[in-house]
């Protein structure tokens, strides 16, 4: 499961894993999942993700190889990167 966390600040990108459901009891496990730019993509030639918009934070980003050599649009925010 994913989620965000925080408000009126740049989105965190977490991942959440519940364990212990076996005894009725849970725990949930957060750990901090690591955001690419869409510079990134393109250096290393092939995709990586979750991508982040550079401009408002947004986990919303489309990457389009065929579009000026790669480039991604934040469906967000409606910036080009």
């Amino acid at each position: 499961m994913v989620f965000y966390l925080g408000q009126n600040k740049s989105p965190e990108f977490f991942s959440r894993d519940e364990i212990g459901k076996d005894d009725g009891q849970s725990h949930v496990e957060i750990k901090q999942v690591k955001t690419y730019n869409c510079d990134q993509v393109r250096a290393v030639g092939y995709m990586l993700e979750p991508l982040k918009c550079i401009f408002c934070g947004s986990l919303e980003v489309v990457f389009l190889q065929y579009v000026d050599g790669g480039s991604g649009y934040c469906e967000s925010c409606g910036e080009w990167q």
